[in-house]
C-alpha cells in the first residue's frame, strides 16, 4: 500500500496497538500513548502540539535519503519546493497548520545544507459539508469522488504546476486522502512528489478497525465535548482549527456557552469568534451556527 501509492515518503511515528489495547511503536514496541495524547491535541489546535510534531517531522525528513535526493533533485532542475497539505477554506486544519510549522523547521535544517528552502502554499476547498474521514470505513473511503463530498471544489495553486511538491498530512491511515492529493497534483503537472506524514498506522490495526482508528486517535484527549477543550481555551496557546470550531458553534451546546464563556479567557473566546466570522459561520451551512454566534456577540460585548 504504501510503496505502491505514495513512495517516496517519511513518517514521525509508526503507530500500532498491542494485545493489551495500548498505543505502541510498531517498530520497537515502546509505549506511544503520550504521542497518541499530543495526536488528539494537535488535531484541535494545541499550538504545543503542533510544534512537537513539525519537529519531529522536520528531524526524520533531514534524516531520509529519499527526501534529500528529492531536494537536490529540485534544485538541480531549477524548480521551486513547495509544501502544501489537505485543502481548506480560510480556517485551517490541523495539518495546515502543522505543514506551515514543518515547513519553517525544514528550512533551518535545508539551509544549513546549502539546499533551497521549502514555500508554504494552500489549496482551496470549496463545500458546505465536512469531508468526515474520520469516522468514515475503508469501502466508504474508497468510494469518495476525489473532491469529497458531491458539489465540493479543491482549487489545486497554478504555482505548483511543473514544480517539486511536498504533501504533508497528520495522519497516514487507509491512504485515500493522500492519494487524492496526489492525484491532483498529478492532473496539473507537478514534476516531482514527496509525502511527509506527523504518524502512519500500522496496517493490521487499520484492517481490525476498518479505518476508524483516526477517529479513536482524534479523539483520545479531546473527545469532542465543551468540558474536554476547556484546559486548552484557559491555557491560551491554542490556533482555531475547523475541529476546534465545530465543538464551539455545534447548535447541540448553545444553551450551554454562556456559563462556559464566562469562565474562559476574552481572548480566547475572541480568537473563537473571528474565525467563526472568517468562515462565514453566521450564513453557511444553512445558518443554524448563528444562534451560538449571537452567544458569542453577548459575552463579548
Amino acid at each position: 500500500r504504501r510503496l505502491d501509492c505514495l513512495n517516496p515518503c517519511h513518517d514521525a511515528f509508526d503507530i500500532g496497538v498491542d494485545g493489551l489495547g495500548q498505543y505502541v511503536d510498531t517498530r520497537t514496541g515502546q509505549s506511544r500513548q503520550a504521542v497518541v495524547e499530543s495526536f488528539s491535541r494537535m488535531k484541535y489546535g494545541d499550538l504545543d502540539a503542533i510544534h512537537f510534531f513539525a519537529g519531529h517531522v522536520a528531524s526524520a525528513a533531514m534524516q531520509s535519503e529519499w527526501f534529500l535526493g528529492f531536494c537536490q533533485r529540485a534544485q538541480a532542475a531549477g524548480r521551486f519546493t513547495y509544501i502544501l497539505s489537505t485543502a481548506m477554506f480560510n480556517v485551517p486544519s490541523a495539518s495546515n497548520l502543522l505543514a506551515r510549522t514543518t515547513a519553517d523547521c525544514l528550512n533551518i535544517g535545508l539551509a544549513t545544507l546549502g539546499l533551497p528552502p521549502v514555500i508554504k502554499i494552500d489549496q482551496t476547498r470549496l463545500t458546505e459539508s465536512p469531508l468526515g474521514y474520520a469516522r468514515k470505513t475503508l469501502q466508504e473511503r474508497a468510494n469518495a469522488p476525489i473532491d469529497g463530498s458531491p458539489g465540493s471544489i479543491t482549487i489545486v495553486p497554478d504555482q505548483v504546476r511543473g514544480q517539486s511538491v511536498i504533501f504533508l498530512d497528520d495522519l497516514f491511515n487507509s491512504g485515500y486522502s493522500a492519494n487524492r492529493s496526489k492525484s491532483r497534483l498529478q492532473n496539473i503537472g507537478v514534476a516531482d512528489t514527496f509525502s511527509l506524514f506527523a504518524a502512519m498506522v500500522d496496517p493490521d490495526t487499520v484492517a481490525a478497525t476498518d479505518g476508524t482508528i483516526e477517529y479513536h486517535l482524534n479523539n483520545h484527549v479531546i473527545d469532542g465535548s465543551l468540558e474536554s477543550i476547556a484546559p486548552m481555551l484557559r491555557h491560551g496557546n491554542f490556533a482555531v482549527v475547523q475541529k476546534l470550531m465545530k465543538i464551539t458553534m455545534d447548535p447541540a451546546v448553545t444553551h450551554k456557552l454562556p456559563a462556559f464563556l464566562r469562565e474562559m479567557p476574552t481572548a480566547s473566546i475572541l480568537k473563537l469568534y473571528c474565525a467563526a466570522a472568517n468562515n462565514d459561520y453566521r450564513r453557511r451551512y444553512s445558518g443554524q451556527f448563528a444562534p451560538s454566534l449571537d452567544v458569542y456577540e453577548a459575552e463579548l460585548r
